[in-house]
């Protein structure tokens, strides 16, 4: 009680919400997860699901307690984190996988931030990656042996784990880029369910999650592992390329088989076989580097002695040796692996402490040095009005604030990347409360669909964050004005993306000064969450979730069972995308984004497909269900907005039929509207004006649309 009085304390003192509003309004969404108190978490429905009782689950919760080493205060959130979907149509783990992957990825974004401090952003993203990989965490449910107290009825499951069981047994060491067996993905999902399990078990707190999960993790992947074992399809390219040569990978079935074949230049080097196309792709590089390394002479041929290290490194499992032979002939000193920083100077490796939770760890970060400027202190009061907080420590915002083009140091980069995760974990514990009814995949997109790139450039445009922004480099100035200006034009929420690609410095420096209060509340989610709630405002909703452009197409061709294919190339410039369909080609269109110009084709191929259908079985034709009555004024612009609250496509108008001479032309229209359900068709009165013609079948399908189902959908 004394963790949730403070917090209610804390979020009054902010004046964003208030906290008892929800509980009276059943249309209200729950505030930001006010702020993960128990109490909280149960009046808004977030209670362990009903997992159906079993004689074993008893002994299954008993084993798994003791091997993680916590013992539940709510054992249900246990059970249902080992329920697999196979097993029971009500209460999987799937939920919590969901919470357990955002939480995992955030616990390790904070330790290697913290624990590597002259680590750079990309150095970071692949030490994180590499850690809480499928592969990485199937490999710790293989050695906690978690998959037995999991209850599933699925018997080709157990198959591809005792495959994979078998495989990791005959491994040597941490394995950072996947072995010869791809690991199966339910084993990942175990660990992530459970480890959102202990989270929520213990109030949301984080550090307390990493104090128990910490060790469970082990061997925990550092810098050094990352050295010895390169990406072996990483390494292929990197080689060719300091080479000038040109590397490209086909693909191809031969039965169950997924084969990979390796070009060099056109020329083809060697191939790799697997049921699983990662394993296929790995096998060919590697099988690709060791033809490759063959013929080269070490004096002459590789310039990059460390890379012919790492080469070799890679082409079989006995790499270590083969350096120390090689050192051996060449009469060269025992060899050592350090990970380099930018200095090339050899990065001693912290200790792994558990310790990162304390607060006397947490107090160590400090911000780095960034280079004064006159108006920085300006710059800082005016971002802290925007966000309405005060920050203790104003070097975080200074940091936060600071493009790589200004300086080389003290960019806002590291911070970017720790702002990155935080705000994925707490839009993922946001709407796991808030929506206790959407699966996994709903949770995801509602997640996606407010920390997109698109999303967060809004919110920079939208409170003009960017103008405080200190750089060198005039085309960004160009890029985000123009930004600017196109979003200024936008009458409602966009969820997709407009008619411009959101330039990624505005989404940066809206994550980057969210690190920053991440870090100078001393890594408290949940006042992050409080303190920047309303800043990412309008929050992206279910409702809001309009589908996709390029979904929705392929949505409706599959309903009438056409096959949709995209083709993309350049001319100059210009990115082209080609929409086809049952091979016919139906549209292009263009733009110097690639994804911007698939949005254009798409959308203009639904616009032409509207045209082209008939009011057949395939569209909802409303038209017999209208009997004569008063158009309404306005219905056009009327059915405009309904579309726009349906986040459905604008409709389309057509001439239906175009009677009488030339002075005494009379005209009927017809209104199409695509949805995911199908294409809603009606056909108005005949009138002497075209526009008159489409006001009264857009009041017809007005009505219409009243008197279905589909404005309750």
């Amino acid at each position: 009680m004394e963790f949730e009085t403070s917090t209610m304390n804390y979020i009054q003192s902010a004046r964003i919400y208030d906290p008892s509003r929800w509980k009276h309004d059943p249309y209200a969404v729950p505030p930001p997860y006010t702020v993960f108190s128990t109490t909280t978490a149960m009046e808004i429905g977030q209670v362990p699901r009903i997992v159906p009782a079993s004689p074993e689950m008893e002994l299954a919760v008993s084993s798994v307690e003791r091997i993680i080493k916590y013992r539940f205060n709510n054992k249900r959130l246990l059970e249902e984190a080992l329920t697999h979907s196979s097993y029971s149509y009500s209460a999987s783990y799937q939920r919590l996988e969901f919470v357990g992957d955002a939480a995992l990825g955030n616990a390790f974004s904070n330790f290697v931030f913290l624990a590597y401090p002259e680590l750079d952003q990309g150095q970071l993203t692949l030490l994180r990656a590499a850690n809480v990989s499928t592969e990485k965490l199937a490999r710790v449910a293989v050695r906690l042996g978690l998959y037995q107290y999991v209850r599933r009825n699925a018997a080709s499951l157990d198959d591809k784990v005792r495959e994979f069981t078998d495989a990791v047994s005959n491994e040597n060491g941490a394995v950072a880029h996947g072995g010869s067996v791809k690991a199966p993905k339910v084993l990942a999902d175990i660990v992530e369910s459970v480890a959102a399990a202990s989270y929520v078990d213990v109030n949301f707190d984080l550090q307390k999650l990493w104090v128990i999960f910490r060790g469970l993790l082990e061997p925990i992947v550092t810098p050094d592992d990352l050295q010895q074992q390169p990406q072996p399809v990483t390494m292929l390219f990197e080689l060719c390329q300091k080479q000038g040569k040109k590397v490209d990978l086909k693909y191809w079935r031969n039965g169950p088989k997924i084969i990979v074949s390796v070009y060099v230049d056109g020329c083809f080097i060697f191939s790799g076989s697997s049921e699983h196309k990662e394993i296929a792709k790995l096998n060919a590089a590697k099988g690709a580097l060791h033809k490759l390394l063959q013929p080269m002479d070490i004096d002459n041929q590789m310039s990059d002695m460390d890379t012919d290290i790492q080469m070799r490194d890679i082409c079989d499992g006995n790499g270590i040796n083969n350096v120390f032979e090689l050192c051996g002939k060449e009469m060269w000193l025992i060899p050592s692996y350090n990970f380099t920083i930018e200095n090339n100077e050899p990065y001693t490796l912290p200790p792994l402490s558990t310790a990162i939770s304390t607060t006397a760890i947490l107090h160590e970060i400090v911000p780095r040095t960034v280079p004064a400027s006159p108006d920085m202190e300006l710059t800082i009061s005016a971002v802290e009005r925007i966000i309405n907080y005060n920050f203790r420590n104003k070097r975080f915002l200074e940091e936060a604030l600071t493009h790589s083009s200004y300086t080389n140091s003290a960019s806002y980069e590291r911070l970017e990347f720790i702002g990155d995760a935080a705000l994925g974990l707490a839009f993922s514990n946001y709407v796991y409360l808030a929506y206790t009814d959407l699966d996994p995949g709903q949770l995801s997109l509602l997640r996606a669909a407010n920390i997109s790139t698109e999303k967060l450039a809004r919110v920079a445009v939208r409170h003009e964050l960017y103008r405080h922004l200190r750089h060198n480099a005039s085309s960004l100035d160009d890029k985000m004005n123009e930004f600017a200006a196109a979003v200024s034009n936008e009458d409602s929420t966009v969820v997709h993306g407009g008619s411009m690609r959101a330039p990624k410095i505005l989404a940066d420096c809206v994550e980057s000064v969210a690190a920053a209060i991440y870090a100078d509340v001393n890594f408290d989610l949940q006042k992050l969450w409080v303190i920047y709630r309303g800043f990412l405002e309008p929050i992206v909703t279910p409702k809001d979730l309009q589908p996709q452009p390029v979904t929705l197409l392929f949505e409706l061709c599959q309903k009438q069972g056409k096959q949709v294919h995209i083709e993309h190339w350049r001319n100059g410039a210009k990115n082209i995308a080609s929409i086809y369909v049952d091979g016919h080609f139906i549209t292009s269109g263009s733009s110097e984004q690639k994804e911007i110009a698939k949005l254009n084709a798409v959308k203009g191929a639904l616009h032409k497909l509207l045209q082209s259908m008939s009011t057949d079985s395939q569209i909802y034709n409303f038209c017999d269900e209208i009997d004569d009555a008063v158009e309404m004024e306005g219905a056009k612009q009327k059915l405009h907005e309904l579309c726009g609250k349906k986040k459905w496509p604008k409709p389309y108008y057509s001439i239906e039929n175009e009677d009488g001479p030339a002075h005494d032309k009379k005209f009927v229209c017809s209104v199409k509207i695509a949805t995911v359900n199908g294409i809603l068709y009606m056909s108005g009165d005949q009138k002497a004006r075209v526009k008159e013609a489409e006001n009264s079948a857009a009041s017809f399908m007005i009505r219409a649309l009243r008197e279905s189902s589909y404005l309750r959908l």
